[in-house]
């Protein structure tokens, strides 16, 4: 109903109740506080308003989520395989002025990262830090990239340092994803290409919407 009745709103999530923080997610929602995705993937929550129950945001988790084929029939790009794809369409179409929901009746429990074990893995570090590093890319101009490089290699190395166990694999997943990135930059250029695609609104402008705090 929501989705049908808003020409603006693209894309309408369920509200998400990742394991372990279901009772801190409802609270933030009954304040009416929205998640906010950032450039290292880190998540935040910040006042919002809200319409007909549906809480207006930046970023959707796409394992429970209704869109409108109209604007980009194949949402994903193939490459990405898991982690941070909904972040890239969701900044896409953030660019392009069109309003993502959370649907607060529509509820579900996620386990984050289930299909790949919540244990740290070889392949999960290397796709979630080679499609950071794509985002990362393709979003944002080289001033914005060099103000926000200390900051995203501060990101990584705490990655790094915060399992002790396994920080040799961890560095080398890193490292790898770095190194396959920069002999494989068509895929940076993919990206770019589609966003800029109608694109409508400046990195400035983008930067405010992402988080209060990165603007």
């Amino acid at each position: 109903n929501w989705i049908e009745g808003d020409k603006n709103l693209w894309a309408v999530s369920s509200l998400i109740l990742d394991r372990g923080k279901e009772e801190q997610i409802k609270a933030m929602t009954e304040r009416w506080m929205v998640r906010i995705m950032n450039v290292f993937w880190l998540q935040a929550w910040e006042k919002t308003n809200i319409k007909n129950d549906v809480l207006y945001t930046n970023f959707l988790c796409w394992c429970s989520f209704l869109y409108k084929k109209s604007l980009i029939e194949e949402p994903f790009f193939d490459f990405y395989k898991f982690y941070a794809e909904d972040m890239q369409l969701s900044w896409e179409l953030i660019l392009k002025w069109y309003e993502l929901g959370i649907c607060r009746k529509s509820v579900i429990h996620h386990f984050w990262s289930g299909t790949m074990n919540m244990r740290p893995s070889y392949v999960k570090i290397f796709y979630e830090t080679r499609n950071l590093l794509i985002n990362y890319s393709a979003f944002f101009s080289f001033k914005t990239k060099f103000k926000l490089l200390p900051l995203f290699l501060i990101f990584h190395l705490l990655q790094i340092v915060s399992i002790p166990k396994n920080s040799f694999y961890v560095l080398k997943a890193k490292i790898n994803s770095f190194s396959r990135l920069t002999k494989n930059k068509e895929l940076v250029h993919k990206v770019r290409d589609r966003i800029s695609n109608g694109r409508v609104l400046s990195e400035k402008e983008f930067l405010k919407t992402m988080s209060r705090k990165m603007a």
